[in-house]
């Protein structure tokens, strides 16, 4: 349910760690774009279900994704998150 709710926080994650400066060339392959899109997806999901359970445990989702405080909250745990796994 956490994909169906959250669908806009996790796209807008998703989105924010893609380079997608390289789009401006018609020319670009898009393939290793594509090919990150699952790796960083799935990273995005895993961070911000981790962060809803151990901040929000009790929270309804339709309601969390709804609220601004929230998911700035969640935000800050799923940068930590990737910059961990960067490191």
């Amino acid at each position: 349910m956490l994909c169906v709710h959250g669908n806009r926080f996790l796209a807008r994650q998703v989105f924010q760690r893609l380079s997608l400066e390289s789009l401006d060339n018609p020319k670009t392959d898009i393939q290793p774009i594509i090919n990150q899109v699952t790796e960083i997806t799935t990273n995005v999901i895993e961070l911000t279900a981790s962060a809803v359970n151990e901040k929000y445990p009790d929270s309804y989702l339709a309601n969390l994704f709804r609220n601004i405080t929230k998911c700035q909250e969640i935000e800050k745990f799923v940068e930590l998150g990737i910059k961990a796994v960067d490191v």
